[in-house]
């Protein structure tokens, strides 16, 4: 059996990105990658306001020894953040594929 057999009834909450309609150049693809990193380790060293470190042990200090980040940083809310909003979008989009799939299968032709 085939890898995207294994995977095809998860494929459906998988996001998916389109094509590019022309060809981006290398210049183009390494200057939004530059852009990026410099706003996410820009991110990772901004302390929220208010939050305090806590003295206790941190239960992902390895994470961000990895990705190079502080405890109580905007890069911590701005992730929290995003998980939500996925987790919506991820929703929204499931429950239109189940719909679609549901008609699909049960439609007379």
């Amino acid at each position: 059996m085939r890898f995207l057999h294994l995977i095809r009834p998860v494929m459906c909450v998988l996001p998916e990105v389109a094509s590019p309609d022309r060809k981006i150049p290398f210049r183009e693809k390494v200057l939004w990658t530059t852009i990026t990193l410099f706003i996410f380790l820009v991110c990772c060293q901004i302390p929220i306001y208010g939050v305090q470190s806590a003295k206790s042990s941190d239960p992902f200090y390895w994470m961000r020894v990895i990705l190079a980040s502080n405890c109580g940083t905007l890069m911590e809310l701005l992730l929290i953040i995003a998980q939500l909003f996925s987790s919506f979008h991820c929703y929204e989009h499931h429950a239109e594929s189940l719909q679609s799939n549901y008609h699909q299968h049960w439609a007379w032709n």
